[in-house]
């Protein structure tokens, strides 16, 4: 107590201020780690979903990471925890891995579309594509790709590709007919130098698929919190507003 008596109020506020200090630097704050494929994670989408994200597990207080790995791999770092999740996967994913946990709030949608050199006329959807006669390729890891095609296009005329660049690489050279892909990615990639001499072109839409974050479930505490603070952060126009952010960043790195 005599101690106590000696010290001024400005020493205790520095005191009290060194002993949080010390407690906040012990306590780091938790970073949460999504995976998505090293396309999306490069893509206009993939900047898109960064900025959002980042802003909500900001105000949730946790840090956050988005890594690009190949589209399987990660599936398989979720489903195994070794990452805290996906950031952009379509609603009924869980069906398929149990142990991943639906953020019940898309943020954004993917369009898949179908891109071509030849002046192909396509209609709109899936079942617009012939089962056989022109060679249609995809990029491996795009579930819905993945299923809707190989339940419709003759296997002797189906192919998949591991990143954007070689599939539209193939299709400049004429080794396939049609390339199927998430139009934001594809036609980021168009804007190299390689491609911008081709009449690589979108020829019809596939499908409009509302994407989500899935949590590991070692998270699922927080599938809650995060799909309300994205429902706020629709409401404020905060979404918006990462779009426009995400088409300057994208035309700048193009641009370096």
């Amino acid at each position: 107590m005599p101690i106590l008596k000696h010290i001024t109020a400005p020493l205790l506020a520095v005191l009290i201020t060194c002993h949080y200090g010390t407690a906040a630097a012990a306590e780091p704050q938790k970073k949460i780690v999504l995976v998505a494929s090293t396309e999306v994670q490069k893509s206009l989408q993939g900047i898109w979903l960064n900025l959002i994200y980042d802003e909500a597990f900001r105000r949730l207080g946790y840090g956050f990471e988005l890594q690009g790995v190949p589209a399987k791999r990660a599936s398989a770092l979720a489903d195994h925890g070794q990452v805290d999740g996906e950031i952009s996967r379509r609603a009924n994913y869980s069906q398929t891995h149990p142990n991943m946990v639906l953020v019940g709030v898309s943020p954004i949608s993917a369009q898949l579309t179908a891109f071509a050199m030849q002046p192909l006329t396509i209609q709109d959807g899936w079942d617009s594509l012939p089962r056989t006669g022109l060679r249609i390729e995809y990029r491996a890891g795009v579930a819905t790709s993945e299923e809707e095609l190989s339940r419709r296009i003759d296997s002797a005329y189906l192919s998949s590709v591991s990143t954007t660049v070689q599939g539209l690489r193939k299709l400049a050279i004429g080794r396939t007919d049609i390339y199927i892909d998430s139009e934001e990615t594809v036609e980021q990639a168009t804007l190299k130098p390689e491609f911008q001499a081709t009449k690589i072109h979108k020829v019809a839409l596939m499908t409009s698929i509302p994407v989500h974050a899935f949590l590991h479930k070692k998270n699922a505490t927080l599938a809650a919190p995060l799909a309300a603070t994205l429902t706020a952060m629709k409401r404020e126009g905060r979404i918006e507003a990462f779009r426009r952010q995400a088409l300057l960043q994208a035309s700048k790195a193009e641009s370096e």
